[in-house]
């Protein structure tokens, strides 16, 4: 075991500079402002996404037209809320 390291029941912990230990190949815990809302962790995620510049949808650079979407997803949500409002408009004055 290398310097740092402690083993315990199969698990080896690596004591970090705060004093405090993580199991070897766990994610280290994320701290920002999204850490303490009270959403899942899949919103935290688009969240934080979306403050990064990425697609809420699957994390690819975002288009430059979007504030949330690359550019499949935004060709797709323009087409869902389009199908949308002329759905709605049909129910509101009738066809």
């Amino acid at each position: 075991m290398r310097q740092g390291e402690r083993e315990d029941s199969g698990v080896i912990f690596l004591d970090t500079a705060d004093g405090a230990t993580e199991a070897e190949g766990e994610a280290a815990m994320i701290h920002d402002e999204f850490t303490a809302l009270p959403l899942s962790r899949q919103r935290k995620k688009q969240l934080r996404w979306i403050r990064d510049g990425k697609c809420k949808l699957c994390g690819r650079k975002r288009d430059c037209r979007s504030a949330q979407f690359c550019p499949s997803h935004l060709v797709s949500w323009r087409r869902y809320i389009s199908d949308y409002m002329v759905k709605r408009l049909k129910e509101i004055y009738g066809s």
